[in-house]
């Protein structure tokens, strides 16, 4: 009888793990698709750029576990001449920008929320906190 009891939990444990997996692979897929969706909303933003045949567009996304919510980094390079890059890290369910980081010839600029950040190091360290974990 123990040996019964031991397999069903072993069991019930199991299909508790696949159901867990099977509903984070579904997570990730919707935020996928929501990351999918800001990048196209954040090319509009930029519809001269988004033409230019040296611009770069480059993303990531992730599904916080802890936050449960999905997250899209976007990287945009552009002009050869003044060097322009941009991160920007937004909510991608609600498309809400959280932060961003600006570099090009005159300078940096970094905000993230309210708080304007020193620079890209303090950029990668704040957005790490939403692409981890």
């Amino acid at each position: 009888m123990t040996n019964l009891l031991a397999r069903t939990a072993f069991l019930l444990v199991g299909l508790a793990a696949c159901s867990n997996n099977a509903r984070q692979m579904e997570l990730q897929e919707k935020c996928a698709a929501a990351a999918t969706r800001t990048l196209e909303s954040f090319k509009e933003d930029y519809p001269y750029t988004a033409r230019q045949p040296t611009t770069v567009f480059s993303y990531t996304n992730h599904y916080s576990l802890t936050k449960q919510k999905c997250y899209v980094e976007i990287k945009l390079s552009y002009d050869v001449v003044t060097l322009v890059t941009v991160w920007t890290l937004k909510d991608a369910m609600e498309n809400k920008e959280i932060g961003f980081f600006r570099s090009d010839l005159s300078g940096d600029t970094c905000k993230f929320g309210e708080r304007v950040c020193t620079g890209y190091d303090e950029y990668r360290k704040l957005a790490s906190e939403y692409l981890e974990k």
